[in-house]
């Protein structure tokens, strides 16, 4: 077995009582990339995800509306798990604070990336490597997420975001204005580790490991 992250291979290992190794996600750098030297940001928080309650949907707009930070959320709005859970969304999108967008293809949402000022993940469950946080970073974009799963692998605490304890303390974050610490060229600089090239010689390893008589 092959875990996406440290956190991922280690529960794995504890849930089927044998070894893991752990390989990295792999995001297209070439695709997600920084914006031109010299845009500016809009200033509002991007939330971008399923509409479900592990997403943590509802828990960024409440968040958003209670300190009056603008939010834009984009999700699909088709393959609905939760319909109900799907309409509370809809009624706490205000259209002025948070404002409710259905999925946007692959280019939309580097675009996204290019021009938020920060990406709020709250989360409520533990993610085996959450592919929008490396994606943000690697456009430049910090993130306000929670410490479950690989987010700590993810994201570099206090350099590229916060990885926070709960919901109160993103607040604080947010509250703190500490956000404006964190600099576009380290959250590039960060997620170049997360290449699909990194990946498949992460692969490649295991796989010449194994050929070589040595697996696990």
């Amino acid at each position: 077995l092959v875990g996406i992250s440290t956190d991922h291979a280690r529960r794995l290992s504890l849930a089927y009582g044998v070894s893991v190794r752990k390989v990295w996600n792999g995001i297209d750098l070439q695709m997600y990339s920084p914006p031109p030297e010299g845009s500016k940001r809009n200033g509002r928080l991007l939330w971008l995800g399923r509409y479900t309650p592990e997403k943590g949907a509802l828990d960024a707009m409440q968040l958003a509306k209670r300190l009056r930070m603008p939010l834009d959320c984009y999700g699909d709005t088709r393959m609905v798990i939760d319909p109900a859970y799907m309409d509370r969304c809809r009624q706490e999108a205000d259209g002025i604070i948070v404002r409710m967008f259905p999925g946007v293809t692959r280019e939309k949402t580097v675009a996204l990336y290019r021009t938020y000022r920060a990406l709020l993940h709250p989360h409520q469950w533990n993610e085996p490597f959450s592919l929008v946080l490396a994606e943000a970073q690697a456009c430049g974009l910090p993130v306000l997420t929670l410490d479950l799963g690989a987010a700590r692998e993810v994201v570099s605490h206090e350099k590229t975001g916060y990885v926070c304890q709960d919901l109160n303390e993103i607040e604080r974050v947010l509250k703190s204005g500490c956000l404006s610490n964190i600099k576009s060229q380290d959250c590039v600089a960060w997620a170049q580790q997360f290449s699909v090239q990194n990946m498949a010689a992460g692969y490649l390893k295991l796989f010449e490991r194994v050929r070589a008589g040595h697996s696990w």
